[in-house]
């Protein structure tokens, strides 16, 4: 009898551990689903660009229309100009891309801890995400974000790899190309 107690209290004692060492890994992983609202713009930076001026940037957002467009902004230093091209986007590829971002939680990738990585004259990699809220108690204007210098696992990195092509994939024709001199 005693011998069966000690059983059940090992037993007890490791699913007791088992459990809130599953809740750890849930609560650091940073997996809890993130509820948004309407996606108003993804701005994604590929981390390049230095103190020379030149920069590149591409921004999923809605023109003055109302259609979905991929605006490309690129410059390679501050003696050239930046070169601003519009791709359209289709409304279905718009709504699969919103589907995709939500089914595979990528806002949650910006509870990943800070890493200890920094790099002077340098422009790190990052992704943000404007969505309005309202509709579901926030504000008109809540921001995710995350980027390069954060920890992330190699199922992480698959996900931002992902993330990458189907943001690129979006491109339609494109609509213009005009270039701005500064």
């Amino acid at each position: 009898m005693k011998g069966m107690k000690i059983v059940i209290i090992i037993v007890v004692a490791v699913l007791v551990l088992a459990v809130a060492g599953c809740g750890m890994i849930f609560k650091n992983s940073g997996d809890a689903p993130v509820e948004v609202g309407g996606l108003k713009n993804v701005r994604y930076s590929p981390g390049y660009g230095d103190s020379n001026g030149g920069h590149h940037s591409t921004v999923l957002k809605r023109n003055d229309a109302g259609d979905w467009i991929i605006e490309c902004t690129e410059r390679v230093d501050f003696e050239s100009p930046e070169i601003v091209t519009t791709y359209a986007v289709s409304a279905d590829a718009e709504q699969e891309f919103e589907a995709f971002i939500k089914d595979r939680n990528v806002l949650a990738l910006k509870d990943r801890k800070e890493s200890d990585d920094f790099v002077t004259d340098y422009s790190p990699w990052g992704y943000s995400f404007n969505y309005d809220n309202s509709a579901i108690g926030g504000g008109s204007y809540e921001l995710y974000s995350f980027g390069e210098y954060q920890v992330y696992s190699d199922k992480d990195y698959e996900l931002i790899k992902e993330l990458k092509e189907r943001l690129e994939g979006l491109k339609g024709e494109k609509i213009s190309e005009v270039e701005e001199q500064y």
